[in-house]
């Protein structure tokens, strides 16, 4: 560094100068908000941190937790749960030949899913959305953690063997699987299948006896995530 010095004859004044403009203090800009404060730690970031980047935040998507501190740069945790089927497809008509009057008639469909949240166990609920609030076709619960499908023609009764579980009561039938019948002529009827995964691994407080209104209550008050499938039907 350049330095001069100037010292007057009788030693009453002296000046020292550097050579070259001082630098301007550089600003902090917040991404977030637009505005600007000085820094006030070292490497030009306040305090020593990378900036305003939403670092050591979390962001939920679809279910899922974002891995890592850096914005979206992770991956998540938890993917969504999903529900297929070989015999189903949403968004279409329900097969005729698994409705009332067909030849599969009251025969529950083939059905799968993956994803989702970790599950103590799991439930399937069938429901007419037509009516308000929707009526119970199949409620299956109390299915093991492990558990990620169900086979075509579960059979009829309180006690599932397999998978291990238990149905309640419908809405229009006993503890079975009950087809889509909306009645001649009354227009197109929505029915909807949600797998629900529960954080019990069995429900508390139910029987054989217990109504799908009961039923359906406990499987929605230990719901820690669900998938869909609606088509629609009528005669």
């Amino acid at each position: 560094m350049k330095v001069c010095a100037a010292l007057a004859a009788v030693g009453l004044l002296s000046v020292a100068c550097q050579s070259g403009a001082k630098k301007a203090t550089p600003l902090n800009v917040d991404e977030d908000s637009g505005t600007s404060d000085p820094d006030s730690g070292a490497g030009g970031d306040d305090a020593g941190s990378p900036g305003n980047s939403d670092a050591g935040t979390v962001e939920t998507d679809g279910g899922g937790v974002d891995a890592g501190g850096g914005g979206d740069a992770g991956s998540d945790a938890t993917t969504p749960l999903v529900l297929t089927s070989t015999l189903l497809t949403t968004g279409t008509t329900w097969p005729v030949a698994y409705a009332c009057g067909g030849a599969a008639a009251d025969v529950s469909p083939p059905l799968a899913w993956s994803g989702g949240p970790t599950a103590q166990s799991y439930a399937v609920v069938m429901v007419d959305a037509f009516f308000m609030p929707p009526k119970v076709h199949w409620l299956i619960y109390d299915m093991p953690a492990a558990t990620s499908s169900l086979a075509s023609g579960i059979p009829a009764g309180y006690n599932v063997a397999t998978p291990t579980a238990h149905q309640s009561q419908g809405d229009f039938a006993g503890a079975q699987f009950l087809s889509p019948c909306p009645p001649v002529g009354g227009g197109a009827h929505t029915y909807e299948i949600t797998v629900h995964a529960l954080d019990v691994a069995t429900l508390p407080g139910l029987t054989a006896a217990s109504s799908a209104t009961d039923t359906n209550a406990a499987v929605a008050a230990h719901t820690i995530g669900s998938a869909k499938m609606s088509l629609t039907y009528s005669r």
